[in-house]
């Protein structure tokens, strides 16, 4: 490992007591499996306490969307999406207890077995594309833990093959995006400047590189703000650093 990389990861490990910073740079740094003693300790902090202690009996925190005011003042987490949003700062696996169970969950959510705790928004078609957005929403979550999902693949092609079609001819077409909205064929949270639209496409071999390319310009060079909100906590942070170090480290030598 290159000595620089090397003396600030060193840095790192003698500052950071917590232990949930040290399982991400064990896991996803420096790429080792953590020990039955990592998964002891972060089981036992707070931050994981957290998440384990609100967890309803079926997996949810309550709502999965929308905050549930009559319980916020109870509840850290306000919604289940808040709850999974956790999990996924912490690093969590799919295995993880309180992840598998959340992800037995949303399966039944996306085939339609449960439904949201969650009032229907009327918007402007009486709730007609609320639900029609639920299961995207929720393989949008689930994608984050396990892109392999075979629950996941029907909806993501649904949003690849459109986002394919609209950029046909190099630019984003949005009169034909807002007409298949309008059809109900894909879902409006799934439009490229979202943040459910990546949270869904990621890990997958869904669409080729000059499609990607495509879509990556259209988010970075958008005239308006891009919709995209960041899930970024303490070891969210130091995993985006460590990243940024080790890459800066492996391509010194072309300076040198």
């Amino acid at each position: 490992m290159n000595s620089d990389l090397q003396s600030f990861i060193d840095y790192l490990w003698s500052v950071t007591a917590d232990p949930f910073p040290r399982y991400v740079l064990k896991k996803e740094i420096l790429q080792e499996d953590p020990t039955d003693d990592d998964i002891n300790l972060i089981r036992a902090s707070k931050w994981y306490k957290q998440l384990a202690d609100e967890q309803w009996a079926d997996g949810s925190w309550g709502r999965f969307h929308s905050m549930d005011s009559r319980i916020a003042h109870k509840q850290k987490f306000v919604s289940t999406e808040a709850a999974l949003r956790r999990a996924h700062e912490l690093g969590l696996p799919k295995d993880d207890p309180v992840v598998a169970k959340c992800i037995r969950l949303m399966e039944r959510y996306i085939r339609e077995e449960e439904a949201w705790r969650d009032y229907v928004e009327k918007h402007k078609d009486n709730g007609r594309g609320f639900i029609f957005c639920r299961p995207f929403l929720t393989a949008a979550n689930l994608n984050l833990f396990d892109s392999e999902n075979l629950v996941i693949k029907p909806l993501r092609n649904v949003v690849a093959e459109t986002i394919k079609t609209a950029f046909a001819d190099g630019c984003f077409d949005e009169v034909y995006w807002k007409q298949k909205v309008s059809e109900y064929h894909v879902p409006s949270i799934a439009h490229p400047g979202i943040a459910y639209s990546p949270m869904l496409l990621q890990n997958a071999d869904c669409m080729d590189d000059a499609l990607q390319r495509q879509y990556l310009s259209f988010i970075s060079n958008a005239d308006r703000s891009v919709l995209i909100f960041s899930f970024c906590a303490s070891t969210s942070l130091l995993r985006t650093t460590l990243r940024a170090a080790r890459a800066a480290a492996d391509l010194s030598f072309l300076s040198n």
